[in-house]
């Protein structure tokens, strides 16, 4: 623990003056409520509405209208209201900054530094500032926060080092090839004092809609998930209930505020990228550098031991995957005309070309298994800047891994889904209208029964894209949250229908609903038992899908459309099953998933659009910093300290 300098009162107020300012739209408040910055003051809650949702100039109006309110003398109370009253609005992202950063420590103080960048054609380099991955470890050392690399909440430094030497031990099986493993060998660096990280980029939707990209690292290693903690009631596999060793827990990073488990290390709208994205590869190129520094230099913490990251893989969604590591094989290339011909789409294999069909899905044998790793998926000169952390370039296509999240329940679970709501849909009666009508009422109904949100007020033809029935249907949808429940809602219909595609689909429904629940059950390794369980189900998945297209063919539906992230979803499988027959642990698929850092995404591009867009990168960077500090202090993380 940190004890942090700061005013709690302020801190706490503000954050109820900005929340009134949102839910005012952001208009000057002249009704205040004395009780309740009493109530505040005295530590019910904490909000953070100033770091993601006001603009600086709306918490300036809005204190001054505090002040006013509750006089004077018991504004003085109230500490640091009466200097951010007193901030000009003229300048209000600059001395609100000042005020909170600087004066009142309420920012965690890493430092900003500037992507490197070279001359072109004459004109001076165009910089941006960053958040160095090199800054963030040194704040981790200096503050004793190591233990959030490793997933613990409070600083065990004897546990932390056992939790490492464990867990690289485990990944040395996984990946023997990896070169960490020669420099621990040559005593270049200690295992038990290396965190594993990947690094995630994607971009979220920032001022008037444009893309606003955001590259962020995490720990392989967390506190769990919801399922594994025991906080849910789902029937799970026999394999996850079994007893383990708390001590040296290796669980997923998906629980607790993604400011406190994902850390920015760039932000960049689309409009500063440059000629030929220069000012994206410049940001990637900074943080690979870090990495690679990181890996081999290592940084001390306050007892005098060096510390060491070690990137493991670059994760995302598929376009950022092809974009970042320069892909000649991605999903673009996928055949959208008859005769088109067939070049590859998985930058891992050879799947695509006519030797190797993608859509072979239905076999543990597939044509493109022995062509992994055969030929490169990269045109050469110049190579992605991953080069930095992966020299040997016939490994570098390993380093870019396909997520589970986008794969499934933003891709093949949207067609899976869309697909079966329109069989739903063609059992009930009346127009087409009115047939949705019937499977909204059923889902709601349910939905009411079992507690689950709907998140969607109605499904209509709209919802699966299915304008006519000679067009595929796949869901419209943007929240992978819905592509669950609906296969949940799916399976619980069990038994009331009787149409054979929809006894067929119930049947692969089942099997990739207990292959998700036994994944977010797991921590980051399964054992060879579960591996294989796992392995098989997602195998049924994939074979019953195959199924369900050919009899949709055959009886001249449009129905199980065959997208290219079948192939990604076949290869976790195969991965899986690989491990259970070779007798070995198996890296769980959910470890390389980006469903939270999807929600750390959305976060500062949000927040992009209240900061002036002459320095955009510079403000989000700064606020994202003040959001961080509330976020660590409510996860117990930083302690604040009243100001003397």
């Amino acid at each position: 623990m940190v004890k942090y300098g700061g005013s709690v009162r302020f801190s706490r107020t503000l954050w109820t003056c900005v929340d009134r300012v949102v839910e005012t739209s952001n208009l000057v408040v002249t009704q205040w409520k004395l009780p309740r910055v009493l109530r505040e003051r005295s530590g019910e809650r904490v909000l953070e509405k100033f770091g993601l949702q006001a603009t600086a100039r709306s918490a300036i109006r809005t204190a001054r209208n505090v002040v006013k309110d509750v006089g004077l003398e018991k504004a003085r109370g109230i500490g640091g209201l009466l200097p951010l009253a007193r901030i000009s609005e003229n300048h209000s992202e600059r001395d609100s900054h000042s005020l909170l950063s600087k004066k009142l420590g309420l920012a965690l103080p890493i430092p900003l530094s500037e992507t490197p960048s070279e001359e072109n054609d004459g004109e001076p380099p165009k910089r941006f500032q960053r958040l160095s991955m090199v800054d963030w470890v040194r704040y981790f050392c200096k503050h004793n926060h190591w233990h959030v690399l490793a997933g613990l909440r409070k600083p065990d430094k004897v546990r932390e080092e056992k939790i490492w030497k464990a867990w690289w031990e485990r990944y040395r099986i996984h990946e023997p090839s990896h070169p960490i493993f020669a420099a621990a060998d040559a005593n270049k660096i200690d295992l038990c004092k290396t965190a594993g990280v990947l690094l995630h980029g994607d971009e979220g939707r920032g001022r008037r809609r444009a893309a606003f990209f955001i590259l962020s690292f995490h720990s392989i290693i967390g506190r769990g998930t919801l399922q594994s903690l025991g906080k849910t009631n789902k029937v799970l596999h026999s394999s996850t209930k079994k007893t383990r060793k708390p001590y040296l827990k290796m669980s997923l990073n998906f629980v607790g505020h993604s400011y406190t488990n994902r850390f920015i290390t760039a932000v960049l709208p689309r409009a500063a990228y440059g000629e030929c994205d220069r000012h994206f590869y410049d940001a990637l190129s900074a943080a690979y550098g870090d990495a690679k520094y990181l890996e081999t230099v290592g940084v001390e913490d306050r007892q005098g031991d060096r510390r060491f990251l070690c990137l493991l893989k670059t994760v995302g969604d598929w376009p950022f995957l092809a974009k970042a590591g320069r892909l000649q094989r991605t999903y673009a290339n996928s055949i959208k005309q008859i005769n088109q011909a067939a070049v590859g789409v998985c930058h891992r294999c050879e799947a695509g070309f006519p030797h190797a069909p993608f859509e072979q899905i239905g076999t543990r044998r597939p044509a493109w298994l022995r062509t992994v790793n055969a030929s490169s998926p990269f045109a050469g000169m110049p190579w992605p800047p991953a080069v930095k952390v992966v020299e040997n370039t016939e490994r570098l296509a390993e380093h870019y891994a396909f997520d589970l999240f986008h794969t499934f329940h933003l891709g093949v679970g949207k067609y899976y889904v869309g697909s079966v709501l329109a069989i739903l849909s063609n059992l009930e009666s009346g127009n087409v209208e009115q047939r949705f009508q019937q499977v909204t009422a059923k889902y709601r109904e349910w939905c009411g029964r079992t507690g689950h949100t709907m998140f969607v007020s109605k499904l209509t033809k709209d919802s699966i894209a299915w304008e006519a029935t000679s067009d595929f249907p796949c869901g419209g949808w943007f929240k992978g949250d819905l592509t669950t429940t609906l296969l949940e809602w799916i399976e619980s219909l069990e038994g009331s229908v009787m149409d054979p595609l929809f006894v067929l689909s119930m049947d692969a429904t089942k099997s990739i609903n207990l292959f998700f629940r036994i994944l977010y059950s797991e921590g980051v390794w399964l054992s060879v038992e579960t591996a294989a369980r796992t392995g098989q189900l997602a195998s049924k998945f994939l074979r019953r899908y195959e199924e369900l297209a050919k009899k949709a063919h055959s009886d001249q539906l449009t129905l199980f459309a065959m997208p290219p992230k079948l192939h990604s979803l076949h290869h976790f499988a195969i991965d899986l099953l690989t491990s259970a027959n070779a007798n070995r642990m198996a890296l769980n698929p959910l470890a390389l998933s980006t469903q939270i850092s999807e929600d750390l995404v959305g976060r500062p591009s949000r927040l992009s659009r209240r900061v002036s867009s002459r320095l955009v990168v510079q403000r989000t960077l700064e606020r994202y910093l003040q959001s961080c500090h509330a976020k660590w202090v409510a996860a117990g993380l930083l302690i604040e300290t009243a100001s003397k």
